[in-house]
């Protein structure tokens, strides 16, 4: 761990934990901000020391802050890609590309647990969408999915799943930061079922 402080927004952190007069308040489940990777406030800003933004590939992170906030409601984007960049809280691939380090962040900020992940590259069976469904019973949950799904190849996306019904999944969007289903914003052209819009899943939940 560094021992590095950070000062962001009136609030000091002491390498990746916060510090300071006042407690971290209990986690609320659900009681969660949405925030939005293109906010003027931080959507140039770059993500572990290379030449990517947040508004340009902060999904995952900015899922990772909006699950946070149940913890810490003052926490931000900006703040937490900080943190992040300091204590190595990004994988930096080929060093041009910073990918959140899932399971690193429990180390890094309290209340953080990492329960794994799956990545399909298939339709999902009905056995899967129902696990998925009961992780997000419990806690939000991180889903993978396709930000341009009538068009050829993979465009990796993240979004946060909040709640469902059988045939569609609530989510908070952090590409613009609204909240939507996902078969409205990722659905494919012609109607398609959630076995095909979920790619897969990060359970970062709040203990």
């Amino acid at each position: 761990m560094s021992d590095i402080t950070l000062v962001c927004d009136g609030t000091i952190y002491d390498c990746a934990k916060r510090t300071g007069e006042a407690p971290v308040p209990a986690p609320e489940p659900y009681r969660i901000t949405a925030y939005a990777q293109q906010d003027d406030r931080w959507h140039n800003h770059l993500m572990g020391n290379v030449p990517q933004t947040i508004g340009g590939y902060g999904c995952a992170m900015v899922c990772a802050c909006v699950v946070y906030t149940q913890a810490d409601p003052a926490i931000r984007p900006d703040s937490l890609n900080r943190i992040l960049t300091v204590d190595h809280g990004y994988n930096v691939v080929n060093g041009r590309e910073a990918h959140l380090a899932w399971d690193r962040l429990p180390s890094i900020l309290p209340h953080f647990e990492w329960k794994g992940r799956e990545s399909w590259s298939r339709l999902l069976r009905q056995h899967e969408i129902e696990r998925i469904f009961g992780f997000i019973d419990e806690a939000p949950l991180v889903l993978w999915v396709d930000f341009k799904p009538n068009k050829a190849g993979m465009q990796t996306h993240f979004v946060l799943a909040t709640g469902h019904s059988e045939t569609d999944i609530e989510i908070i969007d952090p590409w613009e930061g609204v909240r939507s289903t996902l078969m409205t914003r990722y659905g494919r052209e012609g109607g398609d079922s959630l076995k095909r819009a979920i790619w897969g899943y990060r359970r970062l939940v709040i203990k």
